[in-house]
């Protein structure tokens, strides 16, 4: 064994090669009824947690880096901005709901979580982030502006967002007489490893609604989308799919839906890169058609990458998404909290049985036990097994005469309890 001590050819390229894929597998994602709920999915695990829709009025980003505020539009909330009228107004400010119908309501963005409804409305100053002005200095979020947040009961509230101080996020509202004035406050340490913290006026209450955000790929869900319905564009509900924060998604049309070749795709960050458009309502069939050779390619936050393929949507009478998913890619290992563990790679692939094999693996957490390699026929029955170096850090190793017969193969890497397999062909 050795350990490889110029390491950037091998993490750039071996470590990204890509493996023979999985079988695709079918899945079907439902939101219910009526489009009734949210569903957060993980391309490996399935679903994660379905929660309904209707529960939250808005949300606020808990690690607070771009001070995130969106809305529940589908749950009926509208946002408006009072016309001049700043913080320091809040107890003068006169409001009703005759003057409030001649304002402009605001929306979120349908293509960046950090862009809410409170976020899009803000000067050329880089420092303006709608709703208050990142201080420098302190590092805080003063808010400078005061809202109106109409509700799926066709009530109001008043709203200011004071700051975002310290990881706590400090909140007034009340109704538009000023009266049932209330303070919230929400510290982000008390909801980790989400993208968003949630609240209910209706109900006063704070939910933690979110898997962790590392665990989840997609949310199957109803949101508002910017759309073109004959001539007219406006801001209409739509059922569809958006990504997690930093995964990416590439949109390949008039392809073979078999395909496998990714290489050529442009990856977005947009999170509603799948969004809605993928199929459309038939009027002379009373049914929703998904539109042929168009492939979507998933590259997770772990870095792999899967292919979606839509085979059918159920509409407003059951929410049902049918589609199919295979693993093109995968070489990194995670443990329970989503930290990177380590990664691996062989070559050549396919190789011939007389042929040296390279295993080369990276350990990127300190104070693994025990990191073995195995080797399966895809049955499961075990061939080989060999106890790998265990130090944090690069290592190739080379496997010879391993007097496999040709075909296909499942080579593990296993880092204490925690692994990732990829295929490899023999000839």
């Amino acid at each position: 064994m050795m350990k490889i001590t110029n390491i950037f050819p091998f993490l750039l390229f071996f470590l990204s090669l890509s493996i023979a894929a999985q079988e695709a597998v079918e899945d079907v994602v439902s939101i219910g009824a009526g489009y009734a709920n949210q569903v957060y999915y993980s391309l490996e695990n399935g679903i994660l947690k379905t929660e309904p829709k209707t529960n939250w009025d808005i949300c606020l980003e808990q690690n607070g880096r771009y001070g995130a505020i969106r809305i529940n539009s589908v749950n009926g909330v509208e946002l408006y901005m009072v016309p001049n009228a700043t913080k320091d107004d809040w107890e003068t400010v006169s409001i009703n709901t005759g003057s409030i119908d001649f304002w402009d309501d605001i929306h979120n963005s349908d293509t960046s979580w950090v862009r809410g409804a409170f976020n899009v409305q803000h000067t050329s100053d880089p420092f303006d982030l709608g709703w208050g002005l990142y201080d420098f200095t302190t590092h805080d979020v003063i808010g400078d502006s005061i809202y109106v947040v109409k509700l799926s009961d066709d009530s109001y509230r008043k709203l200011v967002i004071e700051d975002l101080t310290d990881e706590v996020w400090t909140l007034k509202y009340a109704d538009l007489d000023g009266g049932n004035e209330t303070n919230l406050v929400i510290d982000q340490n008390d909801y980790p490893y989400r993208n968003f913290i949630y609240y209910s006026f209706l109900n006063e209450e704070v939910l933690d609604r979110e898997p962790n955000r590392g665990s989840w790929d997609l949310l199957f869900t109803q949101y508002e989308s910017y759309v073109t319905q004959d001539t007219a564009q406006q801001y209409y509900p739509v059922s569809g799919v958006l990504s997690n924060l930093n995964t990416k998604v590439a949109e390949v049309h008039d392809v073979d839906v078999n395909t496998e070749d990714y290489s050529n795709a442009n990856f977005a960050t947009s999170m509603s890169e799948i969004g809605y458009d993928w199929k459309e309502y038939d009027f002379g069939e009373s049914a929703y058609v998904v539109e042929e050779d168009l492939v979507y390619f998933v590259q997770t936050q772990k870095g792999d990458i899967y292919k979606i393929v839509f085979t059918g949507f159920g509409g407003s009478s059951n929410g049902d998404f049918e589609f199919t998913k295979q693993l093109l890619n995968s070489t990194s290992i995670f443990d329970a909290t989503n930290s990177l563990v380590g990664k691996f790679d062989c070559y050549p692939n396919p190789t011939s049985h007389t042929n040296d094999l390279q295993i080369i693996y990276s350990i990127e957490k300190a104070n693994i036990e025990k990191a073995y390699l195995e080797i399966h026929d895809l049955s499961g029955k075990l061939l080989f097994q060999k106890n790998l170096q265990n130090e944090k850090g690069l290592h190739q190793i080379s496997l010879q005469n391993l007097k496999l017969q040709r075909g296909m193969y499942l080579i593990h890497l296993n880092l204490d309890t925690d692994k990732t397999y990829k295929k490899i062909i023999i000839q």
